[in-house]
């Protein structure tokens, strides 16, 4: 059996077991932007897939498409986990008023520097995630080629081949989003 007939097969429960040091991987790397460390990747992983069946559905049950289609999802859960997360944690803090510079949120999307703003402010984590959300209803490429380089760390040659486009689209792609992100952040703390 090649390797696209592997990532074709439909994934169940059963097959979970052999996928979890792949999505332990995966949440890793969206710790590395939690700061104050206050989750482990495997509670990440376990909460992502308590989303990912219904409240009245048995595990033997559920069934995914395919390979592609439970990362996928599994990812978004995830994302929306650690979401749910930093709200909680806000609510706890009750941060003081957030000022986002240009310069700083640049670096942080460059750099991976935005976990030094997370600690003390996780409205920003908070608001970034909702601005991704909004952003993907209007420039879904863009999202995943975020995804791709700032949660996944790839670069611009590897999100391209990821995503089927050349390196040089991704990297218009990643200077328009930068900019449309940044503005969507800071209107969004703003209010």
């Amino acid at each position: 059996m090649d390797m696209s007939e592997i990532n074709d097969q439909p994934i169940s429960w059963d097959d979970l077991e052999g996928l979890l040091s792949e999505a332990k991987a995966m949440a890793r790397g969206l710790l590395a932007h939690e700061l104050s460390n206050s989750l482990r990747s495997t509670e990440l992983v376990l909460t992502a897939l308590g989303r990912l069946r219904r409240s009245d559905q048995d595990w033997a049950e559920v069934e995914w498409e395919n390979r592609k289609y439970f990362f996928g999802a599994l990812y978004k859960a995830m994302r929306r986990a650690l979401t749910d997360h930093a709200r909680r944690r806000k609510a706890e803090k009750r941060a003081p008023e957030v000022r986002l510079e240009p310069e700083q949120f640049a670096k942080a999307l460059n750099d991976a520097d935005i976990q030094a703003s997370v600690e003390q402010q996780p409205a920003l984590i908070e608001q970034l995630m909702l601005s991704l959300e909004e952003l993907r209803h209007r420039e879904p490429d863009w999202v995943t080629m975020i995804e791709h380089r700032y949660f996944g760390g790839l670069t611009l040659e590897e999100t391209g081949r990821m995503m089927g486009v050349n390196a040089r689209t991704i990297q218009r792609w990643w200077l328009q989003a930068r900019l449309v992100l940044f503005d969507a952040v800071r209107e969004g703390m703003e209010r």
